[in-house]
C-alpha cells in the first residue's frame, strides 16, 4: 500500500553561539493527556457508569498496565478512534494520514457503554492482544466507545550508514537548488561535508532524546546544549547548529519536513556551514516520538 510521504512532524531547530538562536516545534493537543489520567482517580466510584473520554482512557490505560504493557496516550489516535466511531475504516493509510505510520494496530469497539467494571473486565478478556502496543487513542460518542491502539512503525538501526548517506545528499541537494525560507530567498549554497566529531554529537543527541524523553536542544536532566555535545565529540568551534526533526521514516521525509520550517530551512541554507553530523534513531514505549533525527552543523 503507497505510504503518502507528508508527516506531522515537530521539528526543532536552534543554532548556538554569536549567531543567537531559532526554535521551532509544532504538535497536537488532546484533553486525554499523561497529566489529566494521572489527576483522575483510581479506582473510580462503584458502578459508576462510563459517560466520557477521559473515564473511558483511564480504565484502557490500567488494563495496559494490567497487562504489563506501558502504553501512553497519542492524540493521533483520538483522531482515528473518532472516525472508527463515525463509521469509517482504518487501514495503513489512516494512520499515516494522521502522521503516524505504524508496524501494527488493533481497533476494538465497545458498542454500549455501562458501569466502568463491566467496561474494564470486557477489555480484559482480549488482554494478551495488547501487549507490546505503546500507544492508543480513544472516543466515546452516543453511548459507544472506541480504542485504537498501536505500534509505531520504526527505523532499520542496522542501516544508519545508508539513511546518513541518503540525508546528506537530501541537505546537498536542497543547498544546490537555493530555497524560500519563509520570507527570504537564500541562493544556492556549497555543498557540506560529512564530520565525525559532528556526526558523534547528533548521535549523542538522537540516544538522549528518547532516553530522557524530551525535545529540543538543552538536556533538561544533564544541561548539555549542542555546542557542548560537539565539543565533547572532538568539534573545536563553539558555534554549531543543530536541527531536529521527529517521527519522519525516511531521510527524505526528514529533510522535507525540516525544508517545509523556516527556521530549519534557514540554517540549512547557511552557507557558512561547511560541515555537517547527522544521525537518527528509534524512540521507546514512554517516548513521545517514533523516530529522531539530529543534523549538526559547524563551520
Amino acid at each position: 500500500m503507497p505510504r503518502r510521504a507528508a508527516v506531522r512532524h515537530a521539528l526543532a531547530a536552534v543554532l548556538f553561539g554569536s549567531l543567537g538562536h531559532a526554535h521551532a516545534e509544532t504538535g497536537g493537543v488532546s484533553g486525554v493527556t499523561a497529566d489529566a489520567l494521572a489527576a483522575l482517580p483510581w479506582p473510580l466510584v462503584v458502578g459508576a457508569a462510563v459517560t466520557d473520554t477521559l473515564t473511558f482512557a483511564k480504565i484502557v490505560q490500567q488494563d495496559f498496565q494490567g497487562c504489563g504493557q506501558e502504553s501512553r496516550p497519542d492524540p493521533r489516535l483520538n483522531d482515528l478512534a473518532v472516525q472508527m466511531l463515525r463509521g469509517f475504516k482504518l487501514d495503513r493509510a489512516a494512520f499515516t494520514s494522521v502522521g503516524l505510520p505504524v508496524k501494527a494496530a488493533g481497533m476494538v469497539v465497545v458498542p454500549k457503554l455501562s458501569s466502568w467494571e463491566k467496561v474494564r473486565d470486557s477489555l480484559a478478556n482480549q488482554c494478551g492482544n495488547r501487549v507490546g502496543y505503546s500507544r492508543y487513542g480513544v472516543a466515546v460518542q452516543d453511548g459507544r466507545a472506541a480504542l485504537v491502539y498501536a505500534r509505531p512503525a520504526e527505523l532499520d538501526l542496522g542501516n544508519r550508514p545508508a539513511w546518513n548517506a541518503e540525508l546528506l545528499r537530501g541537505l546537498n541537494e536542497a543547498r544546490r537548488q537555493g530555497q524560500r525560507c519563509g520570507d527570504r530567498l537564500y541562493p544556492p549554497a556549497p555543498p557540506l561535508a560529512r564530520d565525525d566529531a559532528l556526526s558523534r554529537a547528533a548521535t549523542q543527541q538522537v540516544t538522549e532524546l528518547p532516553q530522557y524523553d524530551f525535545r529540543g536542544h538543552i538536556n533538561p536532566v544533564t544541561g548539555s546544549t549542542p555546542p557542548d555535545r560537539a565539543r565533547a565529540a572532538g568539534w573545536p568551534d563553539p558555534e554549531v547548529g543543530e536541527t531536529l526533526a521527529y517521527d519522519a521514516l525516511t531521510p527524505a521525509e526528514a529533510v522535507r519536513a525540516l525544508l517545509d520550517s523556516p527556521s530549519h530551512c534557514k540554517i540549512i541554507m547557511d552557507s557558512r556551514w561547511t560541515r555537517v553530523g547527522t544521525d537518527a534513531s528509534n524512540g521507546t514505549g514512554r517516548s513521545v516520538f517514533a523516530t529522531y533525527w539530529a543534523q549538526v552543523y559547524g563551520r
